[in-house]
C-alpha cells in the first residue's frame, strides 16, 4: 500500500502489528434490534464519530495489506473495520468495529467497538493478564471505569440517533448478554456493565 505521509505509514504499521491484537477484546456491544441496513449504517457512522475513530481500514494479514474502507454496511459485511481511537486520559490505541447480524427469525443486529487487550496492556501495566489471575476481578475496575464511562457516552450517542435494546461493556461480551434476559433478572454481581436504554441508568460492572 502506497503511503501518503509518515503518519499514515505509522498507522498502517500499528494496524499490522499482530501481537497488539492478541489477548481478546474489551468491548462495547450494542444490541440494535431487528436487522435493518439503514439503521446499521447510520449507527456505524455515529459510533465512529462519537468515539472519534481514525479510519477505517480493512487489514488482510497475508500479505499484510491495509486498504481504506468506509463506514457502510457493505464494508462491515467484509469483516472487521479497524482504526485508531484515543482513550480518555491515555494515548491512541488500535480498535475494530464489527457488525454481527443474527440469522434467527427473532435475531438482531449488533454493532461492536472492540479494544484489543494486547494493545491496551502496552498503555497500562495494570491490565496484565486481565481478566485472569491477579489482574482480574474487582481490582481491574480501577482502569476499566474511565473506559466504561467513555464507552457509555459513545453508546448513548448512538442510541439517541438509532435507538437500541441494550449496550453491554466488558471482556468478550458480544452476544453473551441480551436485553431480553436482563429486563427479567439482572445479576447483582456482574463482570460487565449494562445500559438498557440510551438515556437510562448505567449499571456498572461489579468485578
Amino acid at each position: 500500500m502506497a503511503m501518503a505521509t509518515d503518519g499514515l505509514a505509522a498507522t498502517v504499521e500499528l494496524l499490522r502489528d499482530w501481537d497488539a491484537w492478541t489477548g481478546g477484546f474489551y468491548e462495547l456491544c450494542i444490541q440494535l434490534g431487528p436487522p435493518d441496513d439503514w439503521r446499521l449504517g447510520i449507527a456505524a457512522r455515529v459510533l465512529a464519530d462519537a468515539a472519534q475513530v481514525e479510519g477505517p481500514w480493512h487489514v488482510q494479514w497475508e500479505p499484510g495489506e491495509v486498504r481504506a474502507a468506509s463506514w457502510t454496511v457493505a464494508d462491515l459485511a467484509q469483516g472487521q473495520l479497524r482504526g485508531l481511537v484515543k482513550l480518555p486520559g491515555g494515548g491512541p490505541v488500535i480498535c475494530s468495529v464489527l457488525a454481527v447480524r443474527e440469522e434467527d427469525d427473532d435475531g438482531d443486529d449488533w454493532l461492536d467497538l472492540c479494544l484489543p487487550l494486547g494493545a491496551l496492556g502496552r498503555l497500562d501495566s495494570r491490565i496484565g493478564g486481565f481478566p485472569f489471575g491477579e489482574e482480574g476481578g474487582p481490582v481491574s475496575l480501577a482502569w476499566r471505569r474511565p473506559i466504561d464511562d467513555w464507552l457509555v457516552r459513545v453508546a448513548r450517542t448512538v442510541g439517541d440517533v438509532t435507538g437500541f435494546k441494550a449496550a453491554v461493556i466488558g471482556f468478550e461480551v458480544s452476544g453473551s448478554v441480551r436485553a431480553e434476559e436482563m429486563t427479567e433478572h439482572m445479576p447483582g454481581d456482574r463482570g460487565y456493565g449494562l445500559l438498557l436504554s440510551p438515556q437510562g441508568v448505567f449499571h456498572p460492572a461489579t468485578f
